[in-house]
């Protein structure tokens, strides 16, 4: 007769808890207390700056470009308006987004 597999004690106790902290995080994931947000913005924001600054850190660009992030409309939303939501510059104020970005000069 073949025996089934034997675990100690304190490595299943280890298992139970690393499964429950699993089931937590999901849950806290899936229901929004906890988010992905700021992760979301850094890499947004990084992203469309690179672009700004290889495009040369033109004003104007601050609202043409791009970002990773999607409005309420399933648009992308444009770097001037990430700057606005998320950054604190002013409506319209091209500069104070640059800044945000690192362009050189500023």
């Amino acid at each position: 007769m073949s025996k089934g597999l034997e675990l100690p004690v304190n490595v299943l106790v280890i298992i139970a808890i690393a499964v429950i902290i699993l089931i937590a995080m999901i849950a806290l994931l899936t229901t929004g207390i906890i988010s992905w947000r700021p992760g979301e913005v850094a890499l947004a924001k990084g992203d469309a700056c690179s672009k700004l600054i290889n495009a040369g850190c033109d004003a104007a660009d601050t609202s043409t470009i791009d970002t990773s992030l999607r409005d309420t409309t399933g648009a992308y939303e444009k770097l001037q308006t990430l700057c606005e939501k998320e950054y604190g510059v002013a409506a319209g104020d091209a500069v104070a987004c640059m800044k945000v970005c690192g362009c050189p000069g500023l």
